[in-house]
């Protein structure tokens, strides 16, 4: 599973890969901000040439102690970058025909044991990638895992994060492709050749060897076997100084186990934020739509209030107007029967008959008389609109007649339905 996902991740484009997955060396070089140079018995801070004298240059302690010194206040703030002598390392030269550059560390650290038989201790290990896409011999550089820890140790104990340890003859500043930087001291010679940045040769002669004429020879004749565009002769730590790009490199840092660890925890913590502003980001999405409803509801809500306020006096007029209808609608709602109007129709639907009897009672009506034709009468009054329900209430007798009739706006039984209910 997690050779599928480094697939996934190396097929992604760099700056995505470094969003999801950053790696810990390449956060470590780019939080960098102070260099410290190691040469003969001094330790440098290139930023401005100062120098502490150091009795015992190899001694951890004694170096991280120097390197508070140099930096004064600021060494609790800084990220350290240490350039040691070529003598520090061990550089291995292998043959990996067709190797890709994703594998090529992965193949060296296997063969830790088989290119490096004599050492016993955990080494540590610094090559570039570029090299599989230049070369088919590759030359890496190695590193006591046991002398960077007790370096990263002392410059802990004195407040320094130690980031990254380099050697400092790959730390020269040139435009040119091809590069060669000849180191002389008191130790010996060394000389790296560099191709874009890729070491390519790697010497290095003891100066209890330089005095040997078969010794020098070869190290001329190794020097001739590759001709370089430019070539850097330093011999003291102001030659360094001169020339020195701590950009130059990189892919060469070796890191302490504490320093990537220290990173890592970052990283942690980093996620973790990510992951909890993600899950909040989440809730509140998921909780904006309630959030609306409860506005749009504490709007409505205002709006309501603000109505019922102006309308305060209307509604008081009302309440005065309701509470006299219930007081006294049963008089003012009573129904009228409007006698007067009654009659009148009644006289132009009975005209010239005579009417014998009349009762009115409750929007009722009952009408006795005689007419030559009674049909007539009854077909008069059922075009009346103020009449409804017009019916011969018995049989007529020759010219005889009784008709019921109702007042079609007279309502009675709505009135005692409303006003009596119980009764």
């Amino acid at each position: 599973m997690e050779q599928i996902s480094a697939k996934i991740l190396r097929s992604l484009p760099p700056q995505l890969r470094a969003l999801l997955a950053p790696e810990p060396d390449k956060e470590l070089l780019s939080a960098i901000d102070e260099c410290l140079l190691v040469f003969e018995d001094g330790l440098y801070r290139t930023a401005d040439g100062a120098r502490a004298i150091l009795s015992r240059p190899d001694e951890p302690t004694e170096l991280a102690e120097a390197a508070r010194e140099l930096l004064g206040d600021a060494a609790s703030d800084s990220s350290v970058l240490l350039l040691l002598a070529p003598d520090e390392f061990v550089a291995v030269s292998k043959e990996l025909p067709g190797i890709s550059r994703d594998t090529l560390g992965s193949a060296l650290r296997l063969q830790t044991g088989a290119l490096l038989p004599a050492c016993d201790e955990p080494l540590v290990l610094a090559v570039n990638a570029d090299s599989a896409e230049l070369f088919e011999s590759h030359i890496a550089l190695w590193m006591r895992q046991e002398r960077l820890n007790e370096l990263f140790a002392a410059f802990a104990e004195q407040g320094i994060f130690l980031a990254a340890v380099r050697a400092r003859t790959l730390v020269i500043a040139t435009d040119e492709e091809d590069t060669r930087v000849v180191e002389s001291t008191s130790a010996g010679l060394a000389s790296v050749a560099s191709r874009n940045g890729v070491v390519c040769q790697w010497l290095q002669l003891h100066h209890t060897d330089q005095e040997s004429d078969e010794f020098a020879e070869q190290w001329q004749q190794e020097l001739k076997s590759l001709p370089t565009a430019k070539r850097f002769e330093l011999s003291t730590a102001e030659d360094y100084l001169q020339h020195i790009d701590s950009s130059q490199g990189t892919a060469y840092s070796f890191f302490p186990s504490g320093a990537l660890q220290a990173r890592q925890r970052v990283q942690r913590a980093k996620r973790l934020r990510a992951a909890l502003v993600s899950a909040a980001a989440v809730a509140l999405l998921a909780i904006l739509p309630f959030l609306w409803q409860a506005f749009q509801l504490g709007a409505a809500e205002r709006e309501l209030r603000n109505s019922q306020q102006l309308a305060a006096n209307a509604r008081a007029d009302q309440a005065v107007v309701v509470e006299f209808e219930n007081e006294w609608g049963a008089v003012s709602d009573f129904p009228e029967q409007n006698i007067a109007e009654v009659m009148y129709a009644l006289q132009g639907a009975l005209a010239p008959d005579q009417l014998t009897a009349l009762e009115i009672s409750e929007g009722l009506i009952s009408i006795e008389g005689n007419s030559e034709d009674p049909q007539a009468i009854l077909q008069k009054l059922e075009q009346d609109p103020l009449f409804t329900e017009v019916v011969f209430a018995r049989a007529t007798n020759n010219t005889r007649y009784f008709i019921d009739l109702r007042l079609s706006p007279v309502n009675f039984e709505g009135y005692f339905l409303r006003y009596f209910p119980d009764e």
